[in-house]
């Protein structure tokens, strides 16, 4: 078998280019939109041989940083489908609703919906503190808060 058709190793390609671009997004931004279009690639090569809601989840945020907005909700959506109480991709579609959608009540709406679901889960503790600042602030200021910050499903615990 060609070790590059191995999903396990795609998988590990797409995570390696993910994490590239999450640092490269403060040292390099330019450098960093690609390294999330490589993760994009593998992650989808896995993808056509198997449905894996992490690998799509994480798929579905790298989206988000190349602009590829279609990409990123549809991706969000098919994870939840898949399995609503998957508390990374809550919290990742309420950012995408947050940041990019601006559709802050519907973001608040996942982010209280995963904090219920899990509330001593691997995102709680930003969630108590995401949800009243969502509430709280007006919707310029909702623009500047990001706190995307990299999540992704393959640093889940």
């Amino acid at each position: 078998m060609n070790r590059f058709n191995d999903s396990s190793l795609q998988q590990e390609l797409g995570n390696a280019y993910y994490d590239l671009g999450t640092v490269a997004r403060t040292v390099a931004p330019n450098e960093a939109r690609e390294d999330y279009l490589q993760a994009i690639k593998y992650y989808q090569s896995v993808l056509n041989t198997k449905k894996d809601i992490n690998v799509l989840t994480d798929m579905s945020t790298a989206a988000i940083y190349t602009g590829q907005n279609d990409v990123a909700e549809k991706g969000f959506k098919e994870a939840l489908t898949e399995n609503p109480d998957f508390q990374q991709a809550l919290f990742n579609y309420g950012v995408f609703l947050s940041e990019i959608k601006k559709d802050y009540s519907s973001a608040i709406g996942v982010w209280q919906t995963a904090l219920d679901k899990d509330p001593n889960g691997p995102n709680a503790e930003r969630l108590k503190q995401i949800i009243p600042q969502a509430k709280d602030m007006p919707a310029a200021q909702q623009k500047n808060n990001n706190p995307v910050a990299g999540t992704s499903s393959h640093k889940t615990p």
